[in-house]
């Protein structure tokens, strides 16, 4: 394949992992893995995608028999329905720093259910038995429609205590023969593990690792004792029981300690995780069809809010609900007509209100300005200004009505600063227009309870201004020109569109946030 290939992007690669491309889902943790600019582009993505439903580690001492039990459970959790992806996080090559395999091929050899994937992680040095990668690529399966993750740990024992961070359930598999090791490890893994399996339980001693698990299953605050299940791999014993086990976890009396909800949280954590949720709300993203409008919409729906999303491009719209499910509204429109303004609001009104309005919609426009025509300087101008004061009117009235609301206008560190030697006449003007106009409509509106703020972002890939990254010196010139040396990531624009669409903001009025990496303070 070459770079022009969709299927090459962050976002084609994801499209082809969602229609089963195993293909495209290699490509993907590969490029996670090697932190190419292909794999930061897909951690600034997948964190959008939908995770598994069940996320289980599977940890233990070398030697334990892991790989054996991830094997029986894989083939009795498929044979159920599932599908599942199995990630085995192996030491790192001393030569290469890719994975050591020993565990894919004991796994796979003679082995392929259906309905499973099966991926070796190099931990590359990562402490606590997993790699770096793992949370990333947890997000990559699901979007290969794995409901079910299997990752097995390094296994160094009871240093593996960071897989319960990533996982739903975490069970420990122990065998018998570890003499005084098992009592070491009472300090580690054992306190957090919330499944407690005897591996190879047909051999001698099984009974004392089950005695000592039995004593150690009740944990401080829960009600009932963790199960203790005897397993022995190659023959199925206790593996059914396992893994229905691992289905219903947690049962009444016991606590969840994984990716769900993380022990030891504070009430002040949960109140400031309230503050950026947006479940229950309606939001309208504009130009919401490619570029930084469509990423802002993923963010807002992962944020828990129903989003409508307006653009010209009604296959891209599609394909952007298709990719998301529930609480996607597409609406094909062209705000430049007013009419159509009106449809995308009545579209948010209808779903239950107005609460955040997005203005990303815009266009640019390069050459000298003693060139330009006065109809593409008028062209750029009404739809990066006068469309967006036609939104903004028009969600307002529906927000002054309600009492409270949030309008986040899409600026550009170009309507701060000239765009030189980039010669850009229209979209700067147009741009500094949105952020004068953004305090006006604040100071206008804010006594009604509607707020009115801007993001003016730096240089960040999309559609617009994918020919200055695809030119050698475009990418020379960021570089040299940004403080902080290089362009920004799509993700590091979601902590500032966030604060300002929900109640992290509630007493912020009429300011422009430069998410820039320092371009403006020249």
């Amino acid at each position: 394949m070459t770079r022009t290939d969709p299927k090459v992007t962050a976002a084609g690669l994801i499209t082809a992992a969602r229609t089963g491309d195993r293909r495209a889902l290699g490509k993907i943790i590969s490029a996670i893995e090697n932190s190419s600019a292909l794999g930061e582009e897909l951690k600034a993505e997948l964190p959008n995608v939908p995770e598994p439903a069940l996320v289980v580690g599977i940890t233990g001492p070398p030697g334990a028999g892991k790989s054996s039990l991830v094997r029986a459970l894989t083939a009795a959790l498929t044979e159920a329905g599932h599908r599942v992806a199995v990630l085995l996080v192996d030491p790192s090559s001393p030569v290469t720093g890719g994975a050591v395999l020993g565990d894919r091929i004991r796994l796979s050899r003679g082995f392929e259910p259906a309905n499973s994937y099966v991926r070796s992680l190099a931990n590359r040095g990562h402490p606590g038995g997993i790699a770096a990668a793992v949370p990333t690529v947890i997000h990559a399966v699901g979007a290969g429609g794995y409901d079910t993750v299997l990752l097995e740990t390094v296994g160094t024992g009871q240093s593996d205590v960071d897989v319960t961070a990533v996982v739903d359930c975490c069970v420990l598999a122990s065998p018998p023969g570890l003499g005084d090791d098992i009592q070491a490890m009472k300090s580690g893994i054992q306190e957090v593990a919330d499944i407690l399996a005897v591996t190879k339980a047909d051999l001698p001693g099984a009974d004392r690792v089950a005695n000592h698990f039995s004593e150690i299953a009740q944990r401080p605050g829960d009600t009932e004792p963790r199960p203790v299940i005897r397993t022995a791999a190659l023959n199925g014993d206790g593996v059914a029981e396992l893994a229905a086990a691992i289905r219903s976890w947690p049962r009444p009396g016991q606590t969840r300690t994984g990716r769900a909800e993380p022990a030891g949280r504070s009430k002040q954590q949960t109140k400031a995780e309230r503050l950026f949720d947006l479940t229950g709300r309606v939001a309208v993203v504009t130009g919401a069809s490619g570029g930084l409008g469509r990423h802002f919409a993923r963010v807002l729906h992962a944020a828990g809010a129903t989003v409508i999303v307006g653009a010209r491009r009604r296959d891209r719209l599609t394909e952007l609900a298709d990719e998301l499910g529930e609480r996607v509204i597409p609406v094909p429109c062209d705000i430049t007509v007013e009419s159509e303004c009106d449809r995308l609001i009545d579209a948010a009104v209808s779903a239950g209100g107005l609460d955040v309005l997005v203005n990303n919609a815009g266009i640019g426009d390069v050459g000298r300005a003693e060139d330009e025509s006065v109809e593409q300087f008028r062209g750029v101008v009404d739809l990066n200004l006068v469309s967006l004061f036609a939104m903004s009117q028009r969600a307002a009235r529906i927000m002054m009505d309600r009492g409270s609301g949030s309008i986040v206008n899409i600026a550009s560190a170009l309507g701060l600063v000239a765009s030189t030697p980039i010669k850009q006449a229209g979209y700067c003007a147009s741009k500094g227009a949105v952020i004068n106009l953004t305090r006006e409509l604040a100071a206008q509106w804010g006594r009604s309870g509607v707020r009115v703020n801007a993001l003016a972002p730096g240089w960040f890939r999309s559609e617009m201004t994918d020919g200055m990254f695809d030119d050698p010196k475009g990418q020379v010139f960021i570089e040299r020109n940004t403080p902080l040396g290089r362009a920004g990531r799509a993700d590091e624009l979601d902590g500032a569109l966030l604060f300002l669409a929900t109640d992290a903001s509630t007493y912020v009025l009429g300011q422009t946030i430069a998410v820039d990496g320092g371009w403006t303070i020249h």
